[in-house]
Order: structure tokens, then C-alpha cells, then sequence
């Protein structure tokens, strides 16, 4: 793959070749490389450009996501900041530290304040002239309308206009996560036919390049308009293996979260519950609220189907610091679903406000209140 194109003066000598070498490691989903490589780069003598710095912070922030190491991630996080507010006349800069902004933004549940940043950083995208950069704002655009349903056409039509950008400048395993990107939004609009053409055509770019994060994600998606559970279990199967050879602790955590739903489907209770915890305890450490929205709602359904109030009894019901309708916090999970967490069914309109806001404080705290004060009831004989 050949990161470069048209718009951008060509690079050359020491920094050319580290960045090309960084970019090449993250897209085959070398992630530790990518740490290593970077770090080493921004740390050596050679003489980057602050939008070469900006970008090597971004790819590097990234593989510190996928591998679950929210704290360091977020130290570059605040560096790339940092930069953008020295360099606040380079776009280039500002678009890359705005992007990353909104996606930290949507990981902790900010549907709003995301779309918010991620139009502000195509903004200044198309102020900078970047040809890739634009496709990866208008990607991030894509992903922050559906994340809060908010006009799911255009979100699908900026995800296309990026895979368009990623194809003319050459970027297959691009091309390849923005075309899940739209089949996300066409599923969120109920077109499943199109949903499964785009992932299939996502799927095979995703091989043909080694992308095994996006290989993940896009048989993950193939599960949600795949009706025979068996099915849905071996495309799970194939996509935890793809999460794991990545080392994407984030992933792992979503297919187990879920499979969980599957066996709950399958009368499989305490196995579900099982996946779930497990999947609630990886989202709990790094912070991922959009997805723990998911696992504490289909936890504490798991938990009234076996007729004790447990882990995650209360979470739909702590209040959050702005209420939101039961339509609104269905809303928001229709969203989630679409960024690749299935959505538990039978969420009660009188749920919505604590759902669609709560945090780890507050499903860590309704877990423990709920299983200190819950009497033991009559167990089902299913297992």
C-alpha cells in the first residue's frame, strides 16, 4: 500500500520512510511494532513535519486502543492537543487532533459532543486540502452520525465519498474499513441486503490486505442479519481469532459481549452471563461507555430471566447527569449496535434516561448495591 497522494508534496529521505514504514505496521494491524516504531521515531533526531508528528501521534494512539492502554493512549492524545494549539493556523494539525478528539468522545459515550468535534475536524480537512486526510474526517464523520443517529443517509454517503477518496489514492485496507462503515449505516436504516453486500466487499479487502481488525469487525457485522444461531456462532468464532492475532483487547471484549447475547438466545443463561462479565470488565478499564451502555443493559436482562436482581440490576435505572426519553436511549443503542454491539431487546421507554448516560462509577455501583440487597430467588433448570 502507498499512503501518498496527489495533494501532498512529496516526502522524501529519513521522515518519509519512517512514516511509510508506521503507516504499513498499523494497517496490518502490527500494533505493538506500531508503538515501538513510533515512539522511537518521535523520539530520534529525524526531522518530522508537525503534520508528520501530528500523524505518527494518531497511529500510534490508535494501536494503544486496540491493545487496551487507555492511559498512555491518552497522554498522546493530549500531546497531539497540545500541538494542534501550538500550531493553530496548520489545518492539517487541527483536523488530526479534532478527529481524534471526537473518537474519544464516542468511546466514552458522548454521542453529541462527538459529532460536534467531528464536523469541526472535516472542516478543517477540507481547509487543509489533504486528499486521504479529508477521507479519514469524512470517515469519522460517518461513524459519529450514526453513533448519534443523527441523519443515517448522510452518514452512509460520507462513509462511501471516504472509500471513494481511499480508492482513487490507492488505499485498499482504507477502502476496505470505510466500506463497513457504510454498511453500518445502511444497517442502521434496516437496508440489510446492502449492509451484507458492502461488508462482504469489506471482508475481502480486509484479507487481501491483513487487515485483521477489519476482518473482525466486518463478520462481526455479518452476524446482525445472519437469522440461523449456529451461523452467527461460527462468524464469531472467526472473528475473536481475527481479534486475537491482532492483540485487539477491545474487539475480543465486543464478540464476547456478543456471543453472551447469542447463548442468552439459546436459553444458555449463565454462559451468557458469563461472557458478559467478562466483556463488562474489559469495557469498565477502558472506559468504553458506548459499549458498556450494551452489556449492562443484556446483563441485567440475563439477570431477571434467572430470577435475581445481580450484575447490572440497577444500571437502567442510575440517573445520569442529563435525562434522555426511552426513544432517545433506544436510539442511542440502535447506534451502538451499528458500531458492532448487538442490541439487547425489550429496553422499557421508563429506562432510557440512566441507560443512555451511565458510566462505569455508576454500573459498578448499581451491581453491588443490587446484589447486597437482592434475596435469593428460585433458580430456573437451565443452564
Amino acid at each position: 500500500m502507498n499512503p501518498k497522494h496527489p495533494t501532498r508534496p512529496t516526502l522524501s529521505g529519513a521522515a518519509h520512510s519512517a512514516l511509510e514504514r508506521v503507516r504499513e505496521l498499523h494497517w496490518t494491524c502490527q500494533l505493538q511494532a506500531v508503538v515501538d516504531e513510533s515512539a522511537a521515531a518521535l523520539a530520534g533526531k529525524t526531522p518530522f513535519t508537525d503534520t508528520q508528528r501530528a500523524e505518527l501521534l494518531e497511529l500510534r494512539i490508535d494501536a494503544l486502543l486496540y491493545q487496551g492502554e487507555l492511559a498512555r493512549a491518552e497522554v498522546d492524545v493530549q500531546a497531539l492537543e497540545a500541538l494542534a494549539r501550538q500550531r493553530r493556523g496548520n489545518a492539517e494539525v487541527q483536523a488530526w487532533a479534532l478527529r481524534r478528539r471526537s473518537i474519544m468522545q464516542g468511546r466514552a459515550g458522548s454521542a453529541d459532543e462527538s459529532l460536534d468535534t467531528a464536523r469541526q475536524s472535516h472542516a478543517a480537512a477540507v481547509r487543509s486540502g489533504d486528499a486521504m486526510l479529508l477521507a479519514l474526517c469524512e470517515q469519522a464523520l460517518s461513524q459519529a452520525r450514526v453513533r448519534a443517529r443523527q441523519d443515517m443517509p448522510q452518514a452512509f454517503e460520507l462513509a462511501g465519498s471516504a472509500a471513494a477518496g481511499f480508492h482513487a489514492l490507492g488505499q485498499t485496507a482504507l477502502q476496505g474499513r470505510a466500506l463497513r462503515d457504510q454498511a453500518a449505516a445502511a444497517q442502521s436504516m434496516g437496508q440489510a441486503a446492502e449492509s451484507d453486500r458492502l461488508c462482504h466487499q469489506a471482508l475481502q479487502m480486509a484479507r487481501a490486505c491483513g487487515d485483521l481488525i477489519a476482518q473482525g469487525n466486518a463478520l462481526n457485522l455479518l452476524t446482525f442479519h445472519e437469522p440461523d444461531q449456529a451461523a452467527q456462532l461460527k462468524l464469531y468464532r472467526q472473528a475473536r481469532e481475527a481479534f486475537e492475532a491482532a492483540g485487539n483487547t477491545g474487539g475480543l471484549a465486543m464478540i464476547g459481549g456478543n456471543l453472551g447475547q447469542t447463548y442468552a438466545e439459546l436459553g444458555l443463561f449463565r454462559r451468557a452471563r458469563r461472557q458478559l462479565r467478562d466483556a463488562e470488565a474489559v469495557q469498565l478499564a477502558q472506559n468504553n461507555r458506548q459499549a458498556l451502555v450494551v452489556s449492562g443493559w443484556a446483563l441485567a436482562e440475563i439477570e431477571l430471566r434467572l430470577r435475581r436482581v445481580g450484575s447490572g440490576g440497577l444500571v437502567a435505572a442510575a440517573p445520569g447527569p442529563r435525562g434522555r426519553s426511552g426513544a432517545a436511549a433506544r436510539a442511542r443503542l440502535q447506534g451502538l449496535r451499528c458500531h458492532g454491539h448487538r442490541q439487547p431487546a425489550g429496553l422499557p421507554a421508563a429506562s432510557g434516561a440512566g441507560l443512555a448516560r451511565c458510566g462505569p462509577a455508576q454500573a459498578r455501583a448499581g451491581r453491588d448495591a443490587a446484589r447486597d440487597r437482592a434475596a435469593p430467588r428460585q433458580r430456573p433448570g437451565q443452564a
